[in-house]
């Protein structure tokens, strides 16, 4: 009986193993898109990839956005006579979008919005001050997502990407003026990747597999004809 019961439970793991690894899901290699660091606000347009169904079943994308915000200038007081204090923020915005709603939608989970903060005290009139040099990224981190209405975008045509930044800086306080968005930097980066069933969408056992069964079956059956 022990035996016997040894034979099925072998036979149940292997089917199962193989099951497990029909579905594993396999990751593509990332497509990457890079504006590299411009002097200037970004207004960018790239093509994103599509899936090839012979890869087999797409069953997730995975999306990372990451802006990078170099910063740097001065903060000085042209017009006040009495010295000027308050703090400085400059941050850049990275927009990504497609013009699509579903899919603007999961690029909009996350805000990318490098952000830099500095104070000053006692700037006399005519005087000045160094802001920076800052060199910071933010990333969206990986947006997933297995949604039917998404996964269909990227099988069919081409889908383009707009990559968009805008650039700020305020004085909080005070009566300081500043030219840090003169000098200011940006690079955009977007990846994406797919998660895909390889083979298609029926998860058939290996012909090792079916082996398998048959030997846990043909025990069964022995055991049953001792038993007998």
């Amino acid at each position: 009986m022990c035996s016997m019961n040894k034979l099925k439970l072998a036979a149940v793991a292997a089917l199962a193993a193989a099951s497990c690894a029909a579905n594993a899901t396999t990751l593509s290699t990332p497509v990457t898109f890079d504006t590299g660091l411009l002097a200037a606000e970004l207004n960018n347009q790239f093509t994103l990839p599509t899936f090839n169904p012979a890869l087999g079943t797409l069953s997730s994308v995975i999306i990372n956005e990451t802006g990078r915000y170099v910063a740097s200038g001065t903060v000085s007081n042209p017009n006040f006579s009495a010295p000027q204090s308050g703090n400085v923020l400059t941050r850049s915005l990275f927009q990504f979008s497609t013009g699509v709603s579903a899919l603007d939608a999961l690029l909009g989970q996350a805000v990318v919005y490098p952000t830099f903060f500095q104070g000053y005290s006692g700037i006399v009139h005519g005087g000045s001050a160094s802001f920076g040099g800052y060199d910071d990224s933010a990333t969206s981190g990986d947006l997933i997502s297995s949604d039917a209405a998404i996964l269909a975008l990227f099988q069919g045509g081409p889908l383009t990407l707009n990559l968009a930044t805008v650039t700020s800086d305020a004085v909080i306080g005070g009566h300081l003026t500043t030219d840090i968005t003169a000098h200011a930097q940006v690079e955009g980066i977007f990846s994406i990747q797919f998660g895909y069933e390889p083979g298609g969408t029926a998860s058939v056992p290996e012909p090792a597999t079916f082996a398998l069964f048959g030997v846990g079956l043909a025990g069964f059956g022995a055991a049953r004809r001792r038993r007998g």
